[in-house]
């Protein structure tokens, strides 16, 4: 049995590290449900530490991004000093670490406090409700998943300087991969304003009030995130367009298939179309998430938009992958390709000399280093 000590029944004396340690707020609770449930609670917690470190070593295995990981690693034969390597890695691994901890906080499933209505509450269904299972699944977890974002979130901004090196056109570029970079940033300094020894109030009580009252705040910043992520693809697209007019591809005998097979532009063109075509759709999800949340009438409906966040927030990653294994595939074709070399001095629109000449797609991708 658990020592009284594990229990705030006095919350306003409490420290933060008394709350990541404890486990409810009213002692009476715990022994009530143990003497209810006997011996099957030390069996079922047994079996549950079991049964999540078992999902822990397979979480790597059933991110979503893990099998098209290992096909770019072996196209790229583990060449970890390709940039575009360090990117996957990265993403890989720190959005896998942030899966794991959240795993973890299948162990802290129970926790005993007070209701209203003066009942008992122990089953744990959401994180918010376990002061060490909100720090860990959610606060430090989410370091992990937006850094491993973060990283991925460069790919376009690389590809694109890659193809042209044009500063005047990459710098917005620049500054709306930096805009993403900073919503992200800031959805993970706003999980740290929801404290653990906030969770429950004066009286040893889930503070639903405050909870919602961070979610109200929580699905304006995903709002300001997913508008920012169409900003940057948008800016990624008209840059990529300004390429594909001065080399004149449009003008040229490929079709269509063939072009987003050979060019990692149409490639990006095509992603910003998607996510252009999904926007307004998680904009109204959210906008009525938000809604409901406001409205007092509505708190108790359980309204959940996370899979549609997942989702849409992938939408990008897949990108990544899609491109380098198409670089691969036509790694060593060739494309006639009428263009017109540009001059890009300031104030000089005039094209220089015409000419045809074959496109090598491995050079349009090796940023190695």
């Amino acid at each position: 049995m658990l020592d009284e000590q594990y229990f705030i029944e006095n919350p306003a004396e409490a420290s933060f590290t008394d709350w990541l340690r404890s486990k409810g707020t009213n002692y009476t609770c715990y022994i009530e449900y143990i003497n209810a449930v006997g011996d099957a609670a030390d069996i079922t917690e047994k079996l549950n530490i079991f049964q999540t470190i078992i999902y822990i070593i397979h979480t790597p295995f059933k991110f979503t991004f893990f099998y098209w990981t290992i096909v770019v690693f072996i196209l790229h034969k583990f060449n970890f000093k390709k940039t575009v390597m360090k990117i996957i890695s990265l993403h890989f691994i720190l959005r896998s670490i942030g899966d794991i901890l959240n795993q973890v906080g299948n162990l802290m499933d129970t926790y005993y406090s007070n209701t209203e209505d003066g009942l008992c509450s122990n089953i744990v269904f959401n994180p918010e409700k376990h002061p060490l299972r909100w720090f860990v699944t959610r606060q430090i977890a989410s370091i992990f998943w937006y850094s491993g974002e973060i990283f991925a979130d460069w790919y376009p901004l690389i590809r694109t300087k890659a193809i042209s090196h044009n500063f005047k056109y990459i710098k917005y570029v620049y500054i709306t991969c930096l805009f993403y970079n900073l919503s992200k940033i800031a959805l993970i300094f706003l999980n740290f304003k929801l404290s653990p020894s906030e969770l429950y109030d004066s009286r040893g009580i889930y503070d639903n009030d405050k909870v919602n009252h961070f979610y109200d705040i929580f699905w304006i910043f995903q709002l300001i995130k997913y508008h920012a992520a169409f900003i940057y693809e948008i800016t990624v697209y008209i840059v990529m367009k300004k390429i594909i007019k001065k080399l004149d591809i449009d003008k040229s005998d490929i079709g269509f298939l063939k072009k987003f097979k050979n060019l990692s532009e149409y490639r990006m063109l095509l992603f910003a179309l998607f996510s252009l075509c999904f926007l307004p759709f998680i904009t109204f999800s959210v906008i009525l998430k938000y809604y409901l949340f406001i409205d007092d009438g509505f708190r108790i409906m359980d309204f959940s938009l996370e899979e549609v966040r997942v989702s849409y927030t992938n939408i990008q990653y897949y990108m990544v992958f899609i491109d380098q294994i198409f670089i691969f595939i036509s790694k060593y074709e060739t494309i006639p390709i009428n263009i017109y070399a540009y001059d890009d001095e300031p104030n000089t629109n005039s094209f220089i000399m015409n000419k045809t000449y074959s496109r090598k797609l491995d050079s349009d991708v090796e940023f190695s280093h």
